[in-house]
């Protein structure tokens, strides 16, 4: 849905610059030191499925620098990852939202452990798309978990085999979709690669397919269903 990735050393500089600037003598060597042993617990949460929330993880780095976190700093750190986090709608999503709205609900599953995919989702425009949006971040466990995508579903109110996934995972999106009951669609440009056993319903090229593969498949469900 979106294109773009973390400039992480224009992020760390960002972050480094604000904090001496409320005159906290930290710096870029200092704040990496303090960085690693959150990072490392944050490796082994998700390595369960788990996921730490964004204020967890930042208040836990700042305490190793003798800084309080506090919300209004957390809050500035928030904004600065966004800076340093700019996206873009990918070619096709809007054409192939407008092909699915009306026709079925649709919902958004995204493993972050900021808020960042509901605010790219609002800035964009299209958060009006979306009845449900659930983010890793605050629900504590993030795709493959069966958690995530049981979350989803109750929000929904609607029965596993009565909902498609659509992802470029197959790891996480098709083997956490099919791990939980749903159907699941694999949209395999710039998506990882093959998982051993996991089989998506449907392998589509590009993210202008869905709508199609999405009508295929509503033949199998009998019924008109949910797109996630």
């Amino acid at each position: 849905m979106a294109s773009g990735e973390l400039d992480r050393d224009a992020y760390v500089e960002r972050v480094v610059s604000h904090l001496r600037g409320m005159g906290y003598p930290v710096t870029v060597a200092s704040y990496r030191r303090a960085l690693r042993p959150s990072m490392e617990k944050l490796g082994r949460f998700r390595s369960r499925g788990r996921e730490m929330r964004f204020e967890d993880f930042y208040s836990e780095v700042l305490r190793r620098l003798h800084i309080p976190p506090t919300a209004d700093l957390i809050d500035d750190i928030r904004h600065l990852y966004r800076l340093s986090f700019p996206q873009n709608v990918k070619e096709g999503v809007v054409e192939a939202l407008n092909a699915l709205r009306g026709a079925y609900r649709l919902a958004v599953i995204s493993n972050s452990m900021s808020l960042l995919p509901k605010l790219f989702l609002e800035e964009s425009g299209l958060s009006e798309y979306f009845e449900v949006v659930v983010i890793s971040g605050e629900v504590g466990y993030r795709k493959p978990h069966p958690r995530i995508f049981q979350y989803a579903l109750k929000r929904l109110g609607v029965r596993p085999w009565e909902a498609v996934h659509v992802g470029n995972s197959v790891r996480e999106d098709v083997a956490g979709a099919k791990g939980v009951g749903m159907w699941a669609i694999w949209v395999r440009d710039e998506g990882e690669g093959d998982v051993v056993g996991v089989q998506p319903d449907v392998v589509v090229d590009g993210i202008m397919e869905v709508p199609r593969a999405v009508r295929l498949l509503e033949l199998k469900i009998g019924t008109k269903g949910d797109v996630l």
